[in-house]
């Protein structure tokens, strides 16, 4: 989700993983697992969720 998302926040959290190390057999079943996988932000304020439905 992390690579999805483009915010600037997590290219430096992917980053930290890169160099911290992860199990690549899991994160590739995990990648093809969520690959097509759609999320919906909802925003707390009342005015955003007007304006962004």
């Amino acid at each position: 989700m992390k690579e999805k998302s483009n915010k600037p926040k997590d290219k430096i959290d992917i980053k930290i993983i890169d160099d911290f190390g992860y199990d690549s057999d899991t994160y590739e079943r995990l990648k093809e697992k969520t690959k097509n996988m759609k999320f919906k932000v909802i925003p707390k304020n009342r005015l955003l969720r007007i304006l962004f439905r």
